[in-house]
């Protein structure tokens, strides 16, 4: 994708940014990092009360590099508003001052739908897109994936469908995003459907489980969960093409990380990340990264945090580099190159 935004800043090869605002979240899903994007890089700088400020000038610099698409994350952003909202207002002045617009601009937050009803004015007024972490519609599968109480489930679920419903009325884009798993892999048609009855889901993106579980909760009996819960997605993705149109692949912005089919189920997109059998995009030094046997998300997108770091890489934290290196950074992923040949 090469475009050029109204400021004539050369979109081709500038990724996302990622700002991780918490470390806390409602869910502690065995397959997310435990600490959300900041993983085991956490510093004592994580408790400086001066990280917002430090984080907002970061996010101006890259945006003085041309750096237009920018994901709210955590953790859950939601457990940290008042960081939220703040950063969040930051970026929105920023991308009015330059009279972005939806096609070359975005500003999303990325959140379990929880708190949404408790927060949904600052939300409408944010962000153009809600990614909504969804990966059971039964209590007792999510109270499993989350591991949380059934009764903190059926509590929970009731809140996310609410929150999903009025964004729906409101007329706010969502996607969806559900990890696949054996626990739920007998409800993913159940997902589409729900997703489906919204005409404010523009998207369903489903992940299979990726092998970064020295990263997840509890390490050691996460590489066994993986090892018992991964399903690839193939046999989903061949009935979804008996059932539905292949639109074509995509990348993440500025055309970085895994070529991702997408098909069309009547008015529902659906996106398929997979990391089972694909190649991925490579910087050179990922030739000695311990992850590279089974990675292929390659460099995505940029991600920072209050521990004040620049992160260009998930499974094994990469190549990192500190908050006033963001054209370094930037440099990292342009630099990094499609690697046609798995090993």
């Amino acid at each position: 994708m090469s475009f050029t935004n109204t400021q004539g800043v050369n979109m081709k090869g500038i990724p996302s940014l990622r700002v991780s605002v918490s470390a806390r979240c409602n869910l502690r899903c065995l397959h997310c990092q435990e600490r959300g994007d900041f993983s085991t890089d956490v510093r004592q700088s994580l408790f400086d009360p001066g990280w917002v400020k430090k984080t907002t000038h970061s996010i101006s610099r890259f945006f003085k590099l041309g750096v237009r698409h920018f994901s709210i994350t955590g953790g859950e952003p939601l457990c940290e508003p008042e960081n939220t909202f703040r950063i969040s207002a930051l970026v929105r002045n920023l991308l009015i001052d330059v009279s972005a617009t939806p096609q070359n601009s975005y500003l999303r937050i990325n959140t379990d739908g929880i708190r949404i009803l408790e927060y949904l004015p600052q939300i409408m007024d944010y962000f153009d897109l809600v990614k909504i972490s969804l990966n059971s519609l039964v209590p007792e599968r999510y109270a499993a994936i989350g591991q949380i109480s059934i009764n903190e489930a059926r509590e929970y679920l009731k809140k996310v469908i609410a929150g999903i419903e009025t964004l729906n009325k409101r007329g706010r884009d969502i996607r969806i995003q559900t990890v696949l798993t054996r626990i739920n892999q007998e409800e993913l048609w159940d997902i589409v459907q729900f997703a489906s009855r919204f005409t404010s889901v523009v998207e369903l993106k489903i992940l299979d489980l990726s092998e970064y579980s020295h990263l997840w909760h509890n390490p050691e009996p996460a590489e066994n969960y993986w090892r018992n819960s991964f399903v690839p997605l193939r046999k989903f993705q061949n009935q979804l093409k008996a059932k539905a149109i292949f639109k074509g692949s995509t990348s993440s912005i500025g055309g970085y990380g895994n070529p991702m089919p997408v098909y069309q189920l009547g008015k529902l997109k659906i996106r398929l990340r997979t990391s089972a059998g694909t190649v991925g995009q490579y910087h050179p030094t990922c030739k000695n990264c311990l992850a590279r046997s089974y990675c292929r998300d390659g460099s995505c997108n940029i991600a920072i945090g209050p521990n004040e770091l620049i992160k260009v890489c998930k499974p094994q934290e990469g190549r990192i580099f500190q908050l006033g290196q963001e054209e370094e950074a930037l440099q990292y992923m342009r630099e990094t190159r499609f690697d046609k040949t798995p090993e």
